[in-house]
């Protein structure tokens, strides 16, 4: 996904999107906007508004070259590089959100400690849905899908073989 560069308040500010797997980093009037891997349903990103609370430089493991703690009170979450670049764009972390290595870098640079963060979305924790499954999350699919005009058949919360 190419950055791209939007005006708006000045920063430093970091909006993390869950939904949409985007970064946006605000300074002075522009935003630069970077793709992220987010947390997956079972360890999801925490939504809400933290500040970076620790930087590190070379962190080693999978955190990539550069690691951004947040003030997350129950668990150690950040925003850092990564060894799996092919994680970016997915919802796959353990809450974390992940960047480019070299994305990291410049992130990293231009946000010191006290940087405002904030995480919006809807988090979800769901389970995967199989043929046979019942219950009221299918019948809140089968509606979404009803109202998408992808499914006319009976809402019924049952996934039919």
């Amino acid at each position: 996904m190419a950055r791209q560069q939007y005006s708006q308040a000045a920063g430093p500010v970091i909006n993390i999107h869950v939904d949409t797997r985007i970064l946006t980093l605000v300074i002075n009037n522009s935003i630069t906007v970077y793709p992220v891997a987010v947390g997956k349903p079972s360890t999801p990103t925490p939504p809400g508004h933290w500040q970076i609370v620790f930087k590190s430089v070379d962190p080693g493991g999978p955190f990539g070259v550069r690691w951004m703690r947040l003030s997350v009170p129950w668990g150690s979450y950040g925003i850092h590089g990564t060894n799996n670049p092919k994680s970016i764009g997915k919802a796959v972390s353990h809450g974390c959100i992940r960047l480019y290595n070299e994305d990291v870098i410049v992130v990293y640079s231009k946000t010191p400690i006290g940087t405002p963060v904030n995480i919006d979305g809807v988090v979800r924790k769901i389970r995967i849905l199989k043929l046979g499954s019942r219950g009221n999350d299918v019948r809140q699919v089968q509606e979404l899908l009803r109202d998408l005009g992808y499914y006319t058949a009976r809402i019924d919360g049952y996934l039919a073989p």
